[in-house]
């Protein structure tokens, strides 16, 4: 089951079984009621964050595109496409290749932070940093899969 499934079902939960027995018996000023969906609408986008986010790093040997002017300490914007299921990898790796420039491509050790396999996006976006002996790059999101679940 998607999360966001989860979280709909969440909302009607709460909405049948909290707010409106709370409205019938009027009980409770209505801005508690607008504090409770204030909170439920911070919990979802706050769960759909935490779920694109990867709080580890991941070391791969990756191919990149970069040019020869890409200096220590500079950042550029990188995106990299989702690979099919492989016998190596599940569907959706995201590390197997990043386009950050019309450099030539170099076979790199890189530090990603962001999850490895993310089949919902199209296109994943990172922010890479070159450091003295390797790259790192943050994922930053991407474009969705018009075909995965919202």
């Amino acid at each position: 089951m998607s999360l966001d499934v989860y979280n709909v079902r969440v909302v009607v939960w709460i909405h049948f079984d909290i707010l409106a027995p709370m409205a019938a018996a009027k009980k409770e000023s209505p801005f508690s009621a607008f504090g409770i969906i204030g909170i439920l609408i911070v919990c979802y986008y706050g769960f759909n964050q935490v779920d694109k986010w990867d709080p580890d790093s991941h070391d791969a040997e990756s191919t990149i595109t970069a040019q020869a002017n890409w200096i220590l300490g500079e950042s550029k914007y990188c995106t990299s496409l989702p690979e099919a299921a492989t016998d190596k990898h599940e569907a959706g790796y995201a590390f197997e290749f990043a386009n950050c420039d019309e450099g030539p491509s170099h076979l790199v050790k890189i530090t990603f932070w962001g999850r490895e396999e993310q089949p919902e996006y199209v296109q994943v976006n990172w922010k890479c940093v070159r450091n003295a002996d390797q790259l790192t790059c943050a994922d930053q999101g991407g474009v969705r899969n018009s075909r995965s679940s919202l």
